[in-house]
């Protein structure tokens, strides 16, 4: 890649650059050799997708025009991931959270060195047969509990983005390490200007705009209970062999994919299947808000919180088809004011699924969203007004193993339930993919490739083999 330092370089007056090992949407990682010492670390370089340029002959890393302020924030943030994890391992040595072994500017940018994990994905792990019983099951989700998010979140910190291919598991002990702290916020603050999110293993809070969160983090709708929801649905994989739905789509469904009780499950305990059930309640509050609560034994509570649960994700359900029927008849919004909860949560679900798709980079041209505001007593709502959106961008994740569905983002399945509905998709990628549609199969290049007249189901699928990125770009045009 032209952006990657190539082999041999020495960075940090101590590394050579291995190989390559993976890049994100805060930077790129590279395996390399401490030429001191003569051991391998893992070192990554800020380097954010869309706001970065490399200058082939220097290797330094300049922002894109019109990138400078987010650039350089961005930069400030990437070094306070190097102090928290630092501050992190120095109160509660844990080995089960990567370890920093030093920070440093170089290039116009920013390094983290890290211990250099030997291990593999957990969901590789568990898929390679190297999982024996339902109890290393639970043992590992006990380990990454108790020794790594519940430090994680005691230091005022959550991760954002848990799933899979961040959990480790080393060949030496079978010990999971959560890895790329980049999503990374303290919760006393920060603004977000890249927000991470994985199709399946991201909670519902997650596909929110959070454009308006100020400088104290006072409108972030993300805390301990999204990594929660995050950690389950990484063990739902494990139990069951495939990812869960979406977390959309488990909200709007009555039929949730609930683990305790199914008989091909017998092996595992029944508190633990309800741990996990309970850790992937769609709705942010029907979750435990930490990892103790989360750990508390669940069989006499289990039935009580889960009717709850039921009960407010159907009322929830409610609140938001009645407000999508008002918001394209303009009839006032009713009901809201029954229960403030519900209704702040149902305000939440209608600001993703009813108005612009959750934009992952800021597109040139934002959307606005529909403006709907529930009621005061006494007072009859405003009538919403609705902003046609004209462009919005996503990045979606995809793999070799199988095809993942582009159809379930909320803009899309906005598009396709107007009458007249009508989009083009543009999907770029730095590496060949392949696409499936109702048209048959395409190997598309690394550039730009345009769709149009979509009314059936797109899929994407890895050509390389390995994981990779693909952003893609609806534009309405009716």
């Amino acid at each position: 890649m032209k952006d990657e330092l190539p082999p041999n370089t020495i960075i940090g007056h101590q590394y050579r650059v291995v190989e390559t090992l993976g890049r994100g949407g805060f930077g790129i990682t590279y395996k390399c050799e401490d030429i001191h010492l003569k051991f391998i670390v893992a070192v990554k370089e800020y380097f954010p997708e869309g706001m970065a340029e490399r200058n082939p002959e220097s290797f330094d890393v300049l922002a894109t025009a019109g990138s400078d302020d987010l650039f350089a924030w961005g930069l400030k943030k990437f070094l306070l991931e190097g102090t928290t994890l630092a501050a992190i391992q120095h109160k509660y040595s844990s080995e089960f959270i990567v370890k920093i072994m030093r920070y440093w500017k170089e290039h116009q940018t920013a390094y983290l060195a890290m211990e250099f994990i030997d291990g593999m994905q957990i969901d590789d792990f568990a898929t390679s047969h190297r999982i024996t019983s339902a109890k290393q099951v639970e043992g590992i989700f006990q380990s990454l509990c108790l020794k790594a998010l519940k430090p994680i979140h005691d230091s005022n910190f959550y991760h954002r983005d848990i799933k899979p291919a961040n959990i480790l598991v080393r060949h030496s002990n079978s010990e999971p390490v959560i890895i790329d702290f980049g999503a990374a916020r303290q919760t006393a603050g920060g603004k977000s200007t890249v927000a991470l999110l994985t199709p399946r293993y991201s909670a519902v809070e997650q596909y929110a705009s959070q454009e308006d969160m100020d400088d104290d983090g006072g409108n972030d709708l993300c805390g301990s209970f999204t990594d929660i929801y995050s950690l389950a649905a990484t063990f739902y994989f494990i139990i069951k062999g495939q990812p869960p739905q979406d977390a959309p789509s488990r909200l709007l469904s009555n039929n949730s994919d609930i683990l305790a009780g199914d008989d091909s499950l017998s092996d595992y305990s029944g508190d633990f299947l309800r741990q996990i059930d309970w850790g992937m309640e769609p709705i942010p509050k029907d979750r435990p808000q930490t990892i103790d609560e989360w750990l508390q034994p669940t069989a006499s509570m289990s039935k009580v919180k889960k009717t709850k649960a039921d009960a407010s994700k159907k009322a929830a359900k409610k609140q938001i088809d009645d407000s999508i029927k008002t918001s394209s008849s303009g009839h006032k919004m009713m009901g809201f004011d029954k229960n403030p909860v519900i209704a702040g949560i149902a305000a939440v679900a209608l600001f993703f699924w009813v108005t612009i798709s959750y934009n992952i980079y800021e597109s040139k041209e934002a959307p606005q969203p529909i403006v709907a505001l529930p009621p005061t007593i006494g007072i009859d709502p405003p009538k919403p007004v609705v902003l046609k959106p004209k462009k919005t961008s996503w990045i979606v994740g995809i793999e070799s193993a199988e095809w993942t569905p582009i159809n379930v983002l909320p803009e899309i399945k906005r598009l396709r339930k107007k009458p007249n509905g009508s989009y083009q998709l543009k999907l770029y990628a730095d590496e060949p993919f392949r696409v499936k549609t109702e048209k048959g199969l395409a190997v598309t290049k690394a550039d730009a490739q345009s769709f149009g007249g979509i009314n059936g189901e797109v899929f994407l699928k890895s050509v390389s083999g390995n994981p990779q990125k693909v952003t893609v770009e609806i534009i309405q045009t009716d």
